[in-house]
C-alpha cells in the first residue's frame, strides 16, 4: 500500500496508460498501467484538499479540483497549471463528456444541489443545473446511443 493514498477521492484513466488519483490529503499521484507502485505528479497550485479530476484526451490536458474551490487546468506532462476554471465553489468529483459534438467538464457543486458545465475549449463556465438532490458528490455520464 502506498503512502500517497490517504484518502483517495476520484480515479481516472488516460490512453497514456496511466491512471491518475486525487486524494484529498496528499494531492495527485499516477500509476502506470502494469505497474503496483504509485508516484507523486508533484503538481503545483493545488489547494490543500484534492477532490477530483477529469482528462480531455482531445486537448490533452487534466483537470484537478479541490474543496477550497477552483478547477486546475495541467497539460499532459506538466507540473504548473496552463489555467484554471472561473468557480467559485468546491467542486466535487468531476465528469468530462460530450454534448453534441463538444467536450465539457461537469463540475458538482459539494454544498449543492447544483453541477455547472464548463466548455473546455473556453475554459468559462456555460450552464448551471440543479439536481435536486441534497448534494451534488458526483456525476456519470451516459454515451449516445445507450438506452
Amino acid at each position: 500500500m502506498s503512502n500517497l493514498l490517504v484518502v483517495p477521492s476520484q480515479i481516472a484513466f488516460a490512453r497514456t496508460d496511466l491512471l491518475y488519483i486525487t486524494d484529498n490529503v496528499t494531492g495527485v499521484s499516477g500509476m502506470k498501467s502494469g505497474s503496483t507502485t504509485v508516484a507523486s505528479l508533484n503538481l503545483q497550485d493545488l489547494d490543500n484538499c484534492t477532490t477530483g479530476n477529469a482528462i480531455s484526451e482531445r486537448r490533452h490536458e487534466f483537470f484537478v479540483s479541490g474543496c477550497n474551490g477552483g478547477t486546475q487546468i495541467y497539460p499532459f506532462g506538466a507540473t504548473a497549471p496552463s489555467g484554471a476554471l472561473d468557480e467559485q465553489f468546491p467542486a466535487d468529483n468531476l465528469g468530462i463528456g460530450e454534448v453534441s459534438g463538444h467536450e465539457y467538464v461537469f463540475a458538482p457543486d459539494l454544498f449543492s444541489s447544483s453541477v455547472t458545465f464548463y466548455h473546455v475549449l473556453r475554459d468559462q463556465r456555460m450552464r448551471t443545473r440543479n439536481t435536486g438532490s441534497a448534494q451534488a458528490l458526483g456525476i456519470a455520464l451516459k454515451p449516445a446511443g445507450v438506452p
